[in-house]
């Protein structure tokens, strides 16, 4: 299937693409771990590399005789290898410890980069079906993240703790749930044997070049950092349950005491 990419989407998926890279090194360096730190941006930059490697051999591109789109070990490859190395004790999991959770959070402003879907539904090239949900749902998410980061960082050890958490997690879990949504309808909009949207105007687009980076590599990256996040917050949660109400007020924690 030939898919024409105007020179200008080209440009805007790139600027993204670039700005969701800068932006998650920038995060990673934020980290006291310096070696893990290099480590751990060397492999994103791999990864990075080789998905734009696939991604110009056309490897990731449906078509309507694809029966299963590629892109989906795409997707799901470095998800389950981050989940796995994220739940066992080591460097990669000390590492994302050392890192401030309101940075885990904040660094997520790159998902404001969905603006490049509604760009190419507005010059017809992408469907309403897909574009839509997943522009507006990765705009709406990106650019509540540094909003929550900045909660996270003045109200989690106060006595507004849980409610901070509950806010952090709300929108982790609604992160999570947008780039699920977009998957699926990446998935049932795009040419292949199980498309069943979309029909007039297939999302031919997304499993190619340069729109192709952002479900494989945006998306997953995205998910591992909801999940890390998540994981922070219960370990905030667990912690706080040990600290007694009056560490949260100093001035009367001797009269508590003396009661």
């Amino acid at each position: 299937m030939n898919v024409d990419v105007p020179a200008g989407l080209w440009i805007v998926a790139l600027v993204a693409a670039a700005f969701v890279t800068i932006v998650a090194i920038g995060g990673v360096l934020s980290s006291p771990e310096r070696s893990t730190a290099r480590a751990v941006t060397a492999v994103l930059v791999v990864w990075l590399g080789i998905d734009v490697a696939l991604g110009v051999a056309g490897v990731f591109a449906a078509s309507p005789t694809t029966w299963v789109p590629f892109i989906a070990l795409g997707i799901a490859l470095p998800i389950v290898l981050g989940i796995l190395l994220l739940s066992r004790p080591g460097a990669v999991r000390r590492f994302v410890d050392s890192i401030p959770l309101q940075r885990l959070i904040g660094v997520q402003v790159y998902r404001a980069a969905g603006v490049i879907f509604l760009i190419a539904w507005a010059s017809g090239r992408m469907p309403a079906v897909f574009a839509l949900p997943a522009g507006i749902g990765d705009i709406a998410v990106g650019l509540a993240a540094p909003l929550v980061a900045a909660r996270v960082r003045s109200g989690l050890n106060g006595p507004d703790a849980a409610t901070t958490r509950r806010v952090a997690t709300t929108w982790n879990l609604l992160g999570i749930a947008d780039l699920v949504v977009a998957v699926a309808l990446g998935f049932l909009s795009s040419p292949s044997h199980f498309q069943l949207l979309a029909s007039d105007l297939p999302n031919a687009l997304i499993t190619r070049m340069p729109y192709v980076l952002i479900p494989a590599f945006a998306v997953p990256l995205s998910i591992l950092l909801h999940v890390a996040a998540l994981g922070r917050l219960r370990s905030t949660e667990r912690t706080s349950a040990d600290v007694p109400a009056a560490a949260y007020f100093p001035t009367t924690a001797p009269w508590l005491a003396n009661r």
